[in-house]
């Protein structure tokens, strides 16, 4: 391996752990802000349409982190829609078929 070479894997390395720290560091942040805030709107205030878009985007947050996760653990394909629909499905089994998993890219064969 070549001079640059050696430089290029350290580079890579940092360039993948910068964005790694600051996610971690930001979802921690927004996540503690999310919560603070749900614990001070009664749940009857929240109209249906809001909470279920909240609960898609929240979800759709969780699938993407569960694929870079996967990916970087080089788990057995396969895993990820499975977790993706058992998290999806938590609140709202009814929910975890047909259309609703779409937003991941599934069909409800797949889970």
């Amino acid at each position: 391996m070549s001079d640059a070479d050696d430089r290029a894997v350290p580079r890579t390395l940092a360039d993948t752990d910068g964005p790694i720290q600051a996610l971690r560091h930001d979802v921690s942040e927004q996540c503690v802000s999310i919560a603070s805030s749900i614990d001070t709107i009664p749940s009857e205030m929240v109209p249906p349409e809001m909470r279920e878009r909240w609960l898609r985007e929240l979800r759709q947050a969780v699938a993407a982190l569960v694929l870079v996760v996967e990916r970087l653990a080089g788990g057995p394909p396969g895993r990820g829609p499975a977790m993706i629909a058992a998290i999806y499905a938590r609140k709202r089994p009814d929910q975890a078929t047909g259309r609703s998993l779409g937003c991941f890219g599934l069909k409800p064969e797949e889970t």
